[in-house]
């Protein structure tokens, strides 16, 4: 488990058996200082505990899988934002020369992918593992094929200030990095230990475009490889 105070977080398999339980998870910190990062806690259903970085996630069946969205940062344009997630999306469908094509609807109820803003604590009983709180403050959570309960769900931190302009301004997140790097968990990625890598676990930089290293990878696991 990489536990640092700015993080994503990755749920996958068996560890969404504790996640589906109610969480007493305390406040978000309001001071995000430090390096940020993107961590998980990874279990899976095949492993039974924790699984280490570069460990295979199973990827989103689907060859077209739909979104939706459930939830919005109030001080971001709404507009903006969903053409933000459609330009992430699209990039990993350029990166999966197609394998994965992302198409919108309107029902969040219906959809295989959800995006959504979440505070500290969210979603009643069967709260998200590492729900935006405690000792640490995490930027984006993941919910993948495997997860037992939650899967598809992506939240991001609705308490932390998000960009929309691919900018790197101290104290900021970018809303079209935060879904590139959550949405390759969906499709199958783990944290890699390449720096610029989109799922690199460190936040150190804005990257808006996948690499031909990046677009290979994700190949190889959609195509079993």
């Amino acid at each position: 488990m990489l536990s640092l105070r700015n993080s994503f977080v990755l749920i996958s398999g068996a560890l969404l058996l504790f996640a589906c339980q109610p969480d007493t998870a305390g406040e978000v910190p309001t001071d995000s200082g430090g390096q940020a990062n993107f961590a998980h806690d990874l279990s899976t259903v095949h492993a039974g505990g924790a699984t280490k970085e570069g460990t295979a996630i199973v990827p989103w069946p689907s060859t077209s899988i739909s979104y939706a969205f459930d939830g919005m940062h109030p001080d971001l344009d709404e507009a903006t934002y969903r053409n933000e997630v459609r330009a992430a999306l699209d990039e990993w469908t350029r990166a999966t020369d197609s394998r994965r094509i992302f198409h919108g609807i309107d029902d969040p109820r219906q959809a295989q992918v959800v995006f959504g803003f979440r505070r500290a604590d969210h979603m009643g009983t069967a709260k998200c593992e590492d729900a935006f709180s405690g000792g640490k403050l995490t930027i984006a959570h993941a919910f993948t094929f495997e997860s037992t309960c939650l899967a598809g769900i992506i939240h991001l931190n609705q308490d932390l200030k998000w960009v929309m302009d691919g900018s790197n301004r101290k104290g900021t997140y970018d809303v079209r990095y935060a879904v590139l790097h959550e949405v390759g968990h969906i499709l199958g990625l783990n944290h890699v230990n390449t720096p610029g890598n989109i799922m690199y676990a460190d936040y150190v930089g804005v990257v808006r475009k996948l690499t031909d290293e990046e677009s290979l990878a994700v190949i190889a696991v959609l195509d079993g490889k």
